[in-house]
């Protein structure tokens, strides 16, 4: 039985490179670009590179001063994140930082209910865009290291439609 499973794809190999006469003729090579004329400035070729992930998410679906992990993860997983880490923390305060991938990018979101001044200052000394609900005490942060343009994109697309 092993044996057959062998032997058939090297008789498909073996009679595809014999070919038939009754083939069409391979294509010709496409023609050279014309040569730019003097003085003209060279356009760069169109590189085929892959096109970058959308780094949106969905928004999250209860208000923002209602939010714990799991409300969170939906909301990234929604928008085609996979979640690494997350941890909730549950004392004075409510915290959940969570890890999570799209496309090769890693972005770090840090969400703190009755946090106050001092991880709203951590989260600008890393870098992260922020919004702020002064009202119910809640910070939201996101930090992409290889991607900070993104950022606010992010954060922007997580924010609960009011």
């Amino acid at each position: 039985m092993m044996r057959t499973k062998l032997v058939l794809p090297a008789l498909f190999l073996a009679l595809a490179a014999c070919g038939s006469n009754d083939a069409e003729p391979p294509p010709e090579p496409a023609p050279e670009p014309a040569a730019a004329a003097p003085g003209a400035a060279a356009e760069p070729a169109a590189a085929a590179e892959p096109a970058a992930p959308v780094l949106t998410a969905t928004p999250i679906s209860v208000p923002l001063h209602e939010v714990d992990k799991d409300h969170l993860e939906a909301a990234l997983r929604a928008g085609g994140w996979e979640i690494g880490t997350s941890t909730a923390t549950r004392s004075a305060m409510y915290a959940i930082t969570t890890h999570a991938t799209k496309g090769g990018v890693t972005a770090v979101i840090s969400y703190y209910r009755n946090g106050g001044d001092f991880w709203r200052r951590r989260l600008e000394r890393d870098g992260a865009a922020i919004h702020e609900d002064a009202e119910h005490e809640v910070l939201l942060g996101v930090r992409i290291e290889s991607s900070p343009e993104a950022q606010q994109g992010l954060l922007d697309s997580l924010l609960p439609r009011q």
